[in-house]
């Protein structure tokens, strides 16, 4: 992948992104963990797309309802545990390019973040 194909990746991932909320046949908090999975993946800046990732994720927390983000620090769970997050980013970005990744390991892990947050949440 090639700079100049940033762009169309980026456009990609939005157009599916929404036909995905349009569809509604996967459960939205799969699909934001998974777009955060590709755009990790397209990696469109030189530096800050980890961060840039983030807020994605806490943006696409609130625009689906789930407000937890507003009061626990999801990048601080993220940083808490980031070992296990480029361990998950590794193993489910093996093979993107060539759509033969296994999303699965990246996507449980930002359930999880989700889950530790609430459960803080609510402590």
């Amino acid at each position: 992948m090639s700079a100049q194909d940033t762009p169309a990746f980026i456009g990609e991932l939005v157009e599916a992104w929404q036909q995905c909320q349009e569809e509604e046949r996967i459960h939205p908090l799969i699909a934001m963990a998974a777009m955060s999975l590709d755009f990790l993946c397209i990696h469109p800046f030189r530096d800050g797309n980890g961060r840039v990732s983030r807020l994605l994720l806490l943006l696409l927390c609130s625009h689906l309802g789930y407000e937890v983000g507003r009061y626990v620090s999801l990048e601080r769970l993220i940083e808490e545990n980031k070992e296990r997050f480029y361990e998950t980013l590794d193993q489910s970005s093996q093979g993107w390019h060539e759509g033969k990744h296994d999303p699965w390991p990246y996507i449980n892990f930002i359930l999880l973040i989700l889950k530790s947050a609430y459960r803080e949440f609510n402590t």
